[in-house]
Protein backbone atom coordinates (compact mmCIF):
# COMPACT_ATOMS: atom_id res chain seq x y z
CA UNK A 1 0.00 0.00 0.00
CA UNK A 2 1.76 3.39 -1.14
CA UNK A 3 1.51 6.09 1.32
CA UNK A 4 -1.30 8.31 -0.41
CA UNK A 5 -3.34 5.32 -0.29
CA UNK A 6 -2.63 4.52 3.48
CA UNK A 7 -3.49 8.39 3.86
CA UNK A 8 -6.78 8.32 1.65
CA UNK A 9 -7.84 5.53 4.04
CA UNK A 10 -6.76 7.35 7.48
CA UNK A 11 -8.63 10.08 6.05
CA UNK A 12 -11.87 8.36 5.03
CA UNK A 13 -11.38 6.20 8.81
CA UNK A 14 -11.41 9.82 10.19
CA UNK A 15 -14.57 11.08 8.52
CA UNK A 16 -16.28 7.81 9.39
CA UNK A 17 -15.50 7.76 13.03
CA UNK A 18 -18.28 9.44 15.40
CA UNK A 19 -17.16 7.89 17.90
CA UNK A 20 -17.24 10.32 21.59
CA UNK A 21 -13.68 9.68 22.72
CA UNK A 22 -11.58 10.72 19.70
CA UNK A 23 -10.92 13.15 17.40
CA UNK A 24 -8.94 13.57 14.39
CA UNK A 25 -6.75 16.01 13.05
CA UNK A 26 -5.38 16.92 9.55
CA UNK A 27 -1.68 17.88 9.30
CA UNK A 28 -1.47 20.72 6.72
CA UNK A 29 2.20 20.25 6.36
CA UNK A 30 2.41 17.03 6.09
CA UNK A 31 -1.06 15.26 5.26
CA UNK A 32 -0.78 12.86 8.27
CA UNK A 33 -3.76 12.08 10.17
CA UNK A 34 -3.79 12.75 13.90
CA UNK A 35 -6.04 11.44 16.20
CA UNK A 36 -6.51 12.74 19.53
CA UNK A 37 -8.33 10.42 22.20
CA UNK A 38 -10.20 11.85 25.05
CA UNK A 39 -9.79 8.86 27.15
CA UNK A 40 -6.90 9.00 29.60
CA UNK A 41 -5.60 5.42 28.85
CA UNK A 42 -5.36 5.99 25.42
CA UNK A 43 -4.28 9.38 25.21
CA UNK A 44 -0.69 10.57 23.72
CA UNK A 45 0.22 14.04 25.14
CA UNK A 46 2.68 14.64 23.08
CA UNK A 47 0.11 14.48 20.03
CA UNK A 48 -1.80 16.81 22.14
CA UNK A 49 0.91 19.57 22.89
CA UNK A 50 2.10 18.93 19.20
CA UNK A 51 -1.52 20.07 18.03
CA UNK A 52 -1.83 22.98 20.96
CA UNK A 53 1.37 24.53 20.03
CA UNK A 54 0.60 25.21 16.30
CA UNK A 55 -3.18 24.81 16.31
CA UNK A 56 -3.11 26.95 12.46
CA UNK A 57 -1.29 23.63 11.03
CA UNK A 58 -3.85 21.32 12.04
CA UNK A 59 -7.43 21.00 10.77
CA UNK A 60 -10.06 19.53 12.52
CA UNK A 61 -12.06 16.70 10.71
CA UNK A 62 -15.87 16.96 11.21
CA UNK A 63 -17.47 13.53 10.81
CA UNK A 64 -19.28 12.64 8.43
CA UNK A 65 -22.48 11.45 9.84
CA UNK A 66 -23.80 7.88 8.58
CA UNK A 67 -26.39 8.97 6.72
CA UNK A 68 -24.06 11.16 4.80
CA UNK A 69 -22.00 8.21 4.41
CA UNK A 70 -24.83 5.62 2.72
CA UNK A 71 -25.50 8.32 0.51
CA UNK A 72 -22.29 8.86 -0.81
CA UNK A 73 -22.12 5.15 -1.42
CA UNK A 74 -25.26 5.19 -3.16
CA UNK A 75 -24.36 8.11 -5.42
CA UNK A 76 -20.98 5.98 -6.25
CA UNK A 77 -22.85 2.86 -7.27
CA UNK A 78 -25.35 4.87 -9.22
CA UNK A 79 -22.50 6.25 -11.59
CA UNK A 80 -20.58 2.75 -12.37
CA UNK A 81 -21.74 1.24 -15.40
CA UNK A 82 -24.37 -1.84 -15.46
CA UNK A 83 -22.88 -5.11 -14.82
CA UNK A 84 -21.81 -7.15 -11.95
CA UNK A 85 -19.62 -4.36 -9.82
CA UNK A 86 -23.01 -2.38 -10.04
CA UNK A 87 -24.98 -5.32 -8.93
CA UNK A 88 -22.78 -6.81 -6.26
CA UNK A 89 -22.24 -3.40 -4.53
CA UNK A 90 -25.74 -2.17 -5.09
CA UNK A 91 -26.77 -5.59 -2.58
CA UNK A 92 -24.11 -4.45 -0.16
CA UNK A 93 -26.13 -1.64 0.37
CA UNK A 94 -29.57 -2.85 0.92
CA UNK A 95 -28.14 -5.76 3.94
CA UNK A 96 -27.40 -4.96 7.28
CA UNK A 97 -24.24 -3.35 8.30
CA UNK A 98 -24.16 -2.08 4.38
CA UNK A 99 -21.00 -0.06 5.32
CA UNK A 100 -18.58 -3.02 6.48
CA UNK A 101 -20.48 -5.53 3.09
CA UNK A 102 -19.75 -2.59 1.37
CA UNK A 103 -15.80 -2.46 1.95
CA UNK A 104 -15.78 -6.23 1.54
CA UNK A 105 -17.15 -6.32 -1.57
CA UNK A 106 -14.32 -3.56 -3.01
CA UNK A 107 -11.84 -5.40 -2.21
CA UNK A 108 -12.45 -7.66 -4.77
CA UNK A 109 -12.16 -4.79 -7.30
CA UNK A 110 -9.41 -2.74 -6.18
CA UNK A 111 -9.56 -0.42 -9.12
CA UNK A 112 -12.98 0.49 -8.50
CA UNK A 113 -11.61 0.85 -4.60
CA UNK A 114 -9.55 3.60 -5.82
CA UNK A 115 -12.43 5.62 -7.47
Amino acid sequence: MSGLTRRADELIVAFEDNGLNIRHFLDLQTGEVVSLFEDAMYEDEDERERIDAEPHRYLFIEPVPSSVGYEIMGDFVETLPEGKVRRELARALRKSRPFRRFKDALLNYPSVRED
